[in-house]
């Protein structure tokens, strides 16, 4: 009896539970980590617009390697600044990327249901609400289901405890 309530909690947690996924948005660097995989991407926090157009060809390490290289219609800037939005529609195309490369193939891999995404980040407690709800809705568009904003200063404490 014991061993098939395990395997059906097996199948619950593969099945049916939403990814959890952590995202460190830095202003020089973006991790992303997977609950039960770990970091799964570190990369540069710079996106390359075509500046005819306004669309996003570069993203990560690539766009930060062309800083300073570009022709005058290619623009590269970071979209976060301090840990803060600092261009709403870049920092979602570049997170967009991101998870495509490093949690999507997670995701689509397994089960026929998925439960959907769960988004965890750190947000600045000097961030204010207009700031906070960009961070949120800019983490829904980019594809997740729910997101959890940290304060810093929270996730500071705890990494003092331990």
């Amino acid at each position: 009896p014991l061993d098939i309530v395990s395997k059906l909690s097996k199948l619950y947690q593969d099945l049916l539970r939403p990814m959890q996924v952590a995202i460190d948005m830095g202003s020089e660097k973006t991790r992303i980590a997977i609950l039960s995989k770990g970091i799964v991407l570190r990369e540069a926090t710079y996106v390359g617009t075509q500046t005819k157009t306004n669309d996003y060809i570069f993203f990560g390490d690539e766009a930060k390697e062309m800083y300073g290289k570009t022709p005058k219609f290619i623009e590269i800037s970071k979209p976060i600044e301090s840990s803060i939005l600092s261009d709403f529609d870049g920092f979602v195309a570049l997170l967009q990327h991101f998870l495509k490369k490093s949690v999507l193939p997670y995701y689509t891999s397994g089960s026929l249901f998925k439960a959907g995404l769960v988004g965890y980040t750190i947000i600045p407690s000097s961030a204010s609400e207009v700031e906070q709800k960009a961070t949120k809705e800019a983490l829904k568009k980019a594809g997740f289901s729910k997101v959890y904003l940290i304060e810093k200063s929270f996730c500071n404490a705890l990494s003092a405890k331990t």
